[in-house]
C-alpha cells in the first residue's frame, strides 16, 4: 500500500496539467482531512464548510461532485470514504493513515499547503522554514523506480571538488531532515545512499534492473537512527536520560521508533532506543549538549565523553581554522595505519611543494615509533592558505586532529580532519 500509494499520486500528477492536478489535489485533501477531524459528519454539513473556503469558488460541493472525489481519493491515497446509517461519512480504518508514512506525509504536507493558502492575507505573520525544493530530480528517481531502470548520475561529495559518475539502481527513497536521499545499489551489490542536494546531474538509462524479492526499504533503515547505515553493526539497546525540557521534547518527538520511556523522575527520564550507533546517531546526541546523557552500554556513554572532551579542549586552546576531508586517502598509507587513526588522534601538515597535481599541496603526517606516514592531503582548492604559511615556516602554529572515521563509505569521505590555530599559551 504504501508505494503504491504515492505511485498513484505520481501517476495522477502526471497525466493531469500541474494546476489542475494542484486544484484537485488540494480539494481531495481538503476532504479527506475536514471528515478525519469531523470523524462523522453530513453531506450537509461538509458542504457549508466547503463554501467557506476559497477553494470551492462560491460553488456547492453537489453529491455528485462529492462521489466523484470521494472515488478519486481512494483510487490514489487508498483511503475509502464510508457511510454510516445515518448517512454521515467517516474514514475507514483511519489508523491505516497513521502507519503508512507515504501517505501521512502527503496528507500532512497538503493539508498544511491548504490552511496556509486559504491564509495568503497572513503571509507576513506565517514563517516557514526553507526546505531545499528538488522537483525535477525526485520526478526523474520516481521515474525509474517505476520503470526499473538504472540511473547514471554524477554526485560531488561535500569538500570534494570534482564529480564521481555512479550507475545505480534505485532501489528506494527517503526524506530525512529536510533532504531527499536515495539509496542506490551498485553493480557490486553494496548499497549506497546518495543526497539529492549533491547529485549535479541524473539520467535514466536503458538498462533495466529486477528489485531483490526480499528486499524491504523498511526495514533496511529500521535499525538506523537516519540515513547512515553500517552492516557490520548489530542494534544495541542504548538507554537515554534527558533533562529539562529536552524530556518532554524527546517525549514528543521520539528520535527512533524503537524508543519508549523507561523511567520518569522529577527531573529527568530515561528513554531506551534499540538501534545500530552509527555516525549520524553520535552527531545528533552532541548536538543536544548537556540535556542528554548516555546512561548504557559503557561503550557508547565513553565514546560520547571522549568527543565532548576533544571539543571541550579545542574551543579551550584552539581557534577553529577549517574542517575536511582527508583527500587521496586511497592511494597513500593510511589504511596501514589505519586501527592507529581514531578521533582525537593528532596529526601534523607538511608542504609537498613537488607535488606535480597541486602547487599548494599540503601533505596530512602521522608519526608512529619515529616513522612518518603519509595518510592523505588537504583537499585542492582549500589549502592555499594554510600552504603558504607553512611555506613562511608558521606550520607550529596550527593543530590538526581526526575529527570523524567511517571504514564504510567512499574512500575519500572516511577520515575528516579539524585543523585549529593553537593559542598562544605566553600572550597576556
Amino acid at each position: 500500500m504504501k508505494a503504491h500509494s504515492f505511485e498513484r499520486a505520481f501517476l495522477f500528477l502526471n497525466s493531469t496539467s500541474n494546476m489542475s492536478a494542484s486544484g484537485l489535489f488540494k480539494k481531495y485533501v481538503w476532504l479527506v482531512d475536514t471528515i478525519r477531524r469531523e470523524r462523522r459528519i453530513s453531506l450537509a454539513d461538509l458542504n457549508e464548510r466547503w463554501q467557506r473556503t476559497e477553494l470551492s469558488e462560491g460553488t456547492p460541493l453537489s453529491r455528485t461532485s462529492f462521489n466523484r472525489h470521494r472515488t478519486a481519493v481512494e483510487e490514489i491515497f487508498g483511503i475509502i470514504i464510508g457511510c454510516d446509517a445515518d448517512n454521515r461519512y467517516y474514514i475507514i480504518d483511519s489508523g491505516q493513515i497513521q502507519t503508512d508514512t507515504v501517505q501521512q506525509w502527503m496528507l500532512s504536507t497538503l493539508t498544511v499547503s491548504n490552511i496556509i493558502g486559504d491564509a495568503r492575507n497572513l503571509h507576513d505573520r506565517i514563517l516557514l522554514e526553507n526546505i531545499p525544493v528538488e522537483g525535477e530530480l525526485l520526478r526523474q528517481v520516481v521515474e525509474a523506480m517505476q520503470r526499473s531502470v538504472k540511473v547514471k548520475l554524477e554526485y560531488r561529495r561535500y569538500g570534494v571538488s570534482t564529480n564521481a559518475e555512479w550507475i545505480a539502481e534505485p532501489y528506494c527513497i527517503k526524506l530525512f531532515r529536510r533532504r531527499w536521499y536515495m539509496l542506490g545499489r551498485l553493480k557490486n551489490g553494496t548499497f549506497i545512499v546518495f543526497s539529492f542536494d549533491r547529485i549535479t546531474s541524473l539520467h535514466l538509462t536503458d538498462e533495466s534492473f529486477s528489485v531483490a524479492p526480499d528486499f524491504d526499504a523498511e526495514a533496511y533503515f529500521s535499525n538506523y537512527f537516519g540515513v547512515m547505515t553500517d552492516d557490520r553493526l548489530s542494534p544495541q539497546r542504548i538507554v537515554i536520560r534527558a533533562f529539562g525540557n529536552e524530556r518532554f521534547a524527546m517525549r514528543s518527538l521520539p528520535i527512533h521508533s524503537s524508543q519508549k520511556v523507561l523511567e520518569e523522575h522529577d527531573d529527568h527520564i530515561d528513554f531506551e532506543v534499540c538501534i545500530c550507533p552509527t555516525t549520524d546517531f553520535f552527531a545528533h546526541i552532541l548536538s543536544r549538549g548537556k540535556w542528554v546523557k548516555i546512561i548504557s552500554p559503557e561503550s557508547i556513554a565513553q565514546t560520547i565523553s571522549e568527543q565532548k572532551k576533544q571539543c571541550k579542549m579545542m574551543k579551550a586552546h584552539n581557534l577553529h581554522k577549517m574542517t575536511c576531508h582527508l583527500a587521496a586517502k586511497m592511494y597513500n598509507d593510511a589504511d596501514l595505519v589505519w586501527d592507529d587513526l581514531n578521533i582525537g588522534t593528532e596529526v601534523s601538515l607538511e608542504r609537498d611543494s613537488d607535488n606535480p597535481h597541486d602547487p599548494y599541496a599540503v601533505g596530512v603526517i602521522f608519526e608512529k615509533d619515529g616513522e612518518k606516514y603519509l595518510i592523505g592531503y588537504l583537499p585542492k582548492g582549500e589549502n592555499q592558505e594554510i600552504a603558504d604559511m607553512l611555506d613562511m615556516g608558521w606550520g607550529c602554529c596550527y593543530r590538526t586532529v581526526i575529527s570523524s572515521k567511517n571504514p564504510y563509505v567512499h574512500p575519500e569521505q572516511q577520515i575528516h580532519i579539524t585543523i585549529s590555530i593553537r593559542k598562544n599559551e605566553n600572550a597576556k
